[in-house]
């Protein structure tokens, strides 16, 4: 339409003066051949009814997902993205006559509409190209009348998560999108259930993702292993719409200097300075003034301290779920005990149990959540269900589902039921619902040099003595200024280090495994320990002897094979098999290196 304040200038593809394919205008020079979005192969008849009979535009809607209605302007023009289902409904509040046959025309394609529950209704699939097209509704009625609708569908691409090589924008698979709503002031994560989508979405090989939504605030984060976390920033949706191209960049791994031994030692000596003159200065700097007016600014950091600590020592294992099992399973617990049946979630190539793992159980087909639930230390699980069907989903920091590894096995070992995601059929009330579901590794270990594992060990090490500054400080202020409150502190600082110290330790092995100088028969420090998953030779874990030779792994059922090396000593290599194991058991063999000088 050439509107009043349009030209043939300012809008050429409304007011003429430039012919463009998509425009909803079957022009002289276009074909159906050349513009099918413009020229339909099927002739839209001209329409006949009176005024009165007429049904007015408002009367249809577009839904995306079958759900959502697409917002349509005064011009009956909706968006949608190519090559994507949306479902016409055409309601029969003011249809007054009968209709002989309904059908939609959108480029040389042509659907019949079906009445079912007050309404005439058909899938349509988009066509394939991101421009605007002609979408005809033509009701044709009983006595021969005709009343033809004309709609345009804007269609766009989908969204794409990408990176730069060389100039060209290259496709990721495998990226973890996820969708946040802005909701009073506040980000949260959107809930795609009631529109049948999920969130987040696995991006597959074409890095492409989509999301039909409400009009409004939104924004885009991406995650994915060894690629830096990427954030699109507010995006205002107005046209039920998100699909952004978002690029994200890889990690550079930041090298590991040699002053980290150094800067460790300056840390050890200044704590055994402040522990051995601790004595002689609480007198000194209790007489002070000012130490008085620095204690009360210092004791509100304390308990500030006390959350850094936490952070520190926390950051090897998952604390929100673990308190999440804490404070909501006592009930899943006593009522494991009494039915005696359990799924159990596991590494895909350990074999071992997994943690604190988040499992989902959704009703199918509304894809429904119904309840959710957080693997114990066994990652044991399991959920009371009634007839229907369902599906699982789990969610796991450094692992992805479902597992690809084993995604033709359906008995692992030691594991029977291995569950990929299949539907679950539950046909009488009150079954348990307990498959074993693996998960593969994302962020496995890497083949570091022996410089670089015992580095890593270093860092382990500091950590722990960053973690007791919170504790000295406290101490400091308690002796400079005894009061109630500072020994509340003190208090809260000792107790968060132990508990986070306890939890965020491994546990320790019941037995050793020692590694020998086959000359000496002294024991080896620093050996470096590899362990191999040998099927699809993956390296699993690493680890480092200490000043006494002794190294542990806990393994699961399976085959692996484990390398020694230490500069000046020949490497060694051994084959493990605990196929025939029940449990998870530990690799403590003593080992003998030859020195490479013996001849």
């Amino acid at each position: 339409l050439c509107e009043s304040d349009e030209s043939a200038s300012s809008c050429p593809a409304d007011c003429g003066g430039l012919i463009v394919c998509g425009d909803g205008v079957c022009e002289d020079t276009e074909t159906t051949a050349t513009c099918p979005s413009d020229c339909p192969s099927v002739e839209i008849p001209e329409t006949t009814v009176s005024e009165e009979e007429k049904i007015p535009t408002s009367d249809v809607s577009f839904l995306a997902k079958g759900i959502l209605d697409l917002s349509t302007d005064s011009r009956g023009s909706f968006s949608a993205v190519a090559d994507t289902q949306v479902s016409i409904v055409i309601s029969d509040d003011h249809i007054l006559k009968e209709i002989e046959t309904t059908y939609l025309t959108i480029g040389s394609e042509t659907y019949i509409l079906s009445y079912l529950n007050g309404a005439y209704r058909a899938d349509v699939t988009m066509p394939g190209t991101s421009t605007r097209h002609a979408l005809s509704v033509v009701i044709q009625y009983a006595d021969g009348s005709v009343q033809t609708l004309s709609f345009i569908a804007n269609l766009t691409s989908s969204g794409l998560i990408y990176e730069k090589i060389s100039d060209i924008n290259s496709p990721i698979s495998e990226a973890v999108v996820t969708l946040y709503v802005l909701q009073e002031n506040n980000w949260l994560a959107w809930d795609g259930s009631p529109w049948n989508q999920f969130n987040p979405i696995t991006t597959k090989a074409d890095g492409n993702f989509i999301w039909y939504v409400e009009n409004g605030s939104y924004k885009i984060s991406v995650t994915k292993a060894g690629y830096q976390d990427t954030d699109s920033g507010e995006i205002t949706v107005n046209n039920n719409i998100v699909n952004s191209r978002l690029e994200i960049k890889t990690i550079e791994e930041a090298p590991v200097f040699d002053t980290i031994t150094e800067t460790t030692e300056k840390i050890m000596e200044s704590l055994g300075v402040v522990v051995q003159n601790l004595s002689e200065t609480v007198q000194t700097v209790r007489e002070s003034p000012a130490a008085q007016t620095s204690t009360s600014v210092a004791a509100p950091i304390i308990a500030t301290t006390a959350v850094i600590a936490t952070a520190v020592l926390a950051s090897s294992f998952n604390l929100l779920p673990f308190l999440q099992l804490l404070f909501t399973s006592p009930l899943l617990l006593w009522n494991r005990r009494k039915r005696k049946t359990y799924g159990v979630v596991y590494h895909s190539l350990l074999k071992t149990p997994v943690d604190l793992a988040m499992v989902r159980l959704f009703r199918m087909p509304e894809n429904k959540l119904i309840k959710s639930r957080v693997t114990d230390k066994e990652g044991r699980f399991f959920f009371l269900a009634q007839p229907g069907s369902y599906r699982l989903e789990v969610n796991k920091l450094g692992f992805s589902y479902p597992s690809k590894i084993l995604s033709e096995i359906k008995d692992d070992a030691v594991y029977l039921d291995v569950y990929h995601g299949e539907t679950i059929t539950v046909n009488e009330k009150d079954i348990v619902i307990t498959p074993n579901v693996p998960l593969d590794p994302t962020t496995g270990e890497k083949l570091q040099t022996p410089a670089g594992i015992k580095h890593k060990k270093l860092l382990q090490q500091t950590q722990k003595y960053v973690a007791v500054v919170g504790v000295v400080i406290a101490v400091l202020v308690f002796f400079v200024q005894v009061t109630i409150w500072s020994a509340a502190l003190l208090f809260l600082q000792i107790v968060v280090y132990l508990l986070v110290r306890r939890l965020a330790t491994p546990k320790k092995p019941k037995s050793w495994g020692i590694v020998y100088d086959k000359t000496t028969n002294r024991p080896l420090s620093n050996v470096v320990i590899r362990i191999f998953e040998p099927k699809y030779q993956k390296l699993l874990e690493s680890a480092v002897t200490d000043s006494k030779g002794r190294y542990t792994f806990l393994l699961g059922p399976n085959e692996y094979h484990s390398t020694y090396e230490k500069g000046g000593y020949q490497s060694q290599e051994t084959k493990i098999d605990y196929t025939n194991e029940k449990d998870i058991k530990e690799l403590a063999k003593d080992i003998e290196l030859e020195p490479e000088n013996k001849k």
